[in-house]
């Protein structure tokens, strides 16, 4: 990306369900923008940058560690309640502690993951970030309950006990301060910005810097990749994205593959073994196919202008009138059968 370009701040927008069709997002800042359902057919993002802002991952704490709060509240005292009940009928106090204490660890956790599954996340994500409420919390509680415990057995004049008391809560919270640390670095990971359930037919993302990306459920047909970089996002199960974004299949065996309607010029297919291979609507202009094995492709509205199709293996394959040749270069070929 050029240096001299300053980027757009478009940061933490939301363009949820907009029709922005057409759209120029040239070198803009997206990070923590919401795509979701946005209709972005032909739209440019070309140098623009995405993925979190602090204002997300500071969101995501705070959102799970006052879930957790508010479940071990909750927690505390449904079991508390229940358990005053059953030591009464048992005639033992020391239940109702012991309900407050699995009332509070089982809410917290509930309490977290509500919190994280309305801020829009669910699955893997959700628990990560009712894990770090939980922990903070739970973490929390037993320093408060361990130093309760160190200063009455001082109190008592139990100098061992209250020595064992203090070293024991020290471990729990390096422990607990260890999880929340790695809780928070899987937070981080969380996707920043969203385009699950869009509409990008067309969009050009050449040169983009893509972190933490959602494109779930996307509609991404004729999208240029070209140049692009992306770290920790997520596609529906897409083999042909990583050839679509370094076009580099030389040699490579991409047999009963769907690539129809995506945008592959330049790609490089040396010696590549596309059999059975789906390219209808492809957009394969300059595309280098020396020497590949065309058996049996789908080419029905297919573009090959400046195309290399020297050497080529074309057997069977189906094209029709919309499937276009101008300046192809093909100085000889292996075989040829429509």
């Amino acid at each position: 990306m050029s240096s001299t370009h300053i980027l757009k701040d478009l940061r933490n927008r939301c363009f949820k369900g907009q029709n922005l069709n057409g759209a120029d997002f040239t070198h803009c800042d997206l990070r923590g923008a919401d795509f979701s359902g946005a209709k972005l057919q032909g739209a440019c993002f070309s140098g623009s940058i995405f993925g979190q802002t602090a204002q997300q991952v500071n969101k995501l704490i705070a959102g799970s560690v006052v879930g957790a709060l508010v479940g071990s509240v909750a927690g505390t005292l449904v079991g508390s309640l229940a358990g005053t009940y059953a030591g009464a009928l048992v005639g033992d106090g020391s239940i109702t502690i012991a309900g407050a204490l699995v009332g509070a660890g089982s809410i917290t956790v509930a309490g977290a993951t509500t919190v994280a599954v309305a801020l829009g996340f669910a699955g893997t994500i959700a628990g990560t970030i009712a894990g770090a409420g939980a922990v903070a919390i739970g973490g929390a509680i037993t320093v408060a309950l361990g130093l309760t415990a160190a200063f009455s057995a001082f109190g008592r004049g139990a100098f061992f006990a209250g020595i064992l008391y203090t070293i024991g809560t020290i471990i729990c919270l390096f422990f607990a301060w260890i999880l929340f640390q790695a809780a928070i670095d899987e937070i981080k990971k969380a996707p920043g910005t969203r385009f699950e359930n869009g509409d990008l037919t067309g969009t050009t993302f050449d040169n983009t810097i893509l972190n933490n990306c959602d494109f779930n459920g996307t509609t991404i047909d004729q999208v240029n990749w070209t140049g692009a970089v992306f770290h920790g996002c997520s596609f529906e199960p897409n083999p042909q994205i990583k050839l679509l974004i370094h076009r580099d299949g030389n040699g490579g065996s991409y047999g009963n593959l769907d690539f129809s309607d995506m945008h592959m010029v330049a790609i490089q297919f040396i010696k590549a073994d596309l059999t059975n291979t789906n390219l209808s609507n492809a957009n394969l202009q300059h595309a280098d196919l020396l020497n590949a094995m065309l058996v049996n492709v789908k080419a029905n509205g297919s573009n090959f202008s400046h195309a290399t199709l020297t050497g080529a293996c074309i057997y069977n394959w189906g094209i029709n009138l919309k499937t276009q040749f101008t300046d192809v270069i093909c100085d000889y070929r292996t075989h040829l059968t429509f």
